[in-house]
């Protein structure tokens, strides 16, 4: 391979004689090829670059080009450039890289790449919006992406004063975090670089609420009807259940706090009231008083 020069000779009858020359070159090699981006089996998301270095010995490359293609679709252009990958349909795509020199000598190769612009799907989650926890809970979540898979699962879990983070499927111990609030965001990323990104609040409450029993007197007696009172209040979730049991060795009854009840089917003598009350995040606290049942018939 290399240039050449040619002349011609010619003579006529006269033997007067002319000449001319002319160059070519002789070019039977390949261009050179080397793809720099992407690489075999990537994982792509939105826009990519197209890019590779081409040579050739003895003539000039004079179209560089790639061609992305599937069974159902094909698109062409110049290398060393960049592609929206969300104008493709996800999935996989194989991607032509072609050089051809001045003397249609040519080069290919060929790379498999996977288009995904979607973000993975979290299917379910615990704990779920307002769920409040007074020990150690689980974070576990399932989810799916059906193009690239999914990469990373985890949580973060925040306040304006503290951060915390883990794998999806484990466990939060409580006993270092403060009373309150907490955002709690479910994160999920897959192969190609996209992000699923899911908060919800929670409250960490380990403090049990507060009760004071009103009515009636410890020791007291009590006739047909007695009103069974109690003051009682939580300052972080908030009261769920507020109630009584009224009890002997053989008898029982139970219901609402700041309630009247009505004794004529239970026996006379000597009883146990218990008030207790629980929070939203399974907080109790409870008290006992003493009654004694005259008359209760």
């Amino acid at each position: 391979d290399g240039s050449y020069d040619t002349t011609f000779w010619a003579n006529n009858t006269f033997s007067s004689w002319a000449s001319k020359q002319v160059s070519f070159t002789k070019d039977s090699k390949s261009p050179s090829l080397q793809i720099d981006n992407p690489v075999e089996r990537e994982n792509i998301s939105g826009d990519f670059s197209l890019n590779a270095a081409w040579s050739d010995e003895t003539t000039e490359v004079e179209t560089y080009n790639y061609t992305i293609y599937n069974e159902t679709y094909s698109e062409t252009g110049g290398l060393n450039d960049t592609v929206d990958s969300s104008r493709f349909e996800d999935g996989e795509y194989s991607t032509r890289f072609n050089v051809t020199d001045s003397a249609g000598n040519f080069n290919n190769s060929t790379i498999s790449t996977t288009f995904d612009n979607t973000r993975p799907v979290l299917d379910s989650h615990t704990p779920e919006n307002n769920d409040n926890f007074s020990s150690s809970f689980d974070v576990n979540a399932t989810w799916s992406d059906t193009t690239s898979g999914v990469k990373s699962s985890s949580y973060e879990l925040r306040n304006s004063s503290l951060q915390v983070s883990g794998d999806l499927n484990s466990s939060i111990d409580t006993s270092n975090l403060a009373y309150g609030d907490y955002n709690l965001s479910y994160i999920l990323e897959d192969y190609a670089g996209n992000v699923r990104n899911k908060t919800v609040q929670i409250t960490v409450d380990k403090e049990i609420p507060s009760l004071k029993t009103v009515l009636p007197e410890n020791n007291s007696i009590a006739g047909t009807y007695v009103t069974v009172n109690a003051t009682y209040s939580d300052r972080y979730t908030g009261v769920k259940k507020a109630n009584y049991e009224i009890s002997n060795d053989s008898q029982q009854l139970q219901g609402q706090l700041n309630d009247t009840i009505d004794t004529t089917q239970l026996s006379e003598g000597d009883y146990n009231i218990t008030y207790t009350v629980e929070d939203y995040a399974g907080n109790t606290n409870s008290s006992k008083v003493n009654i004694t049942l005259e008359d209760s018939k």
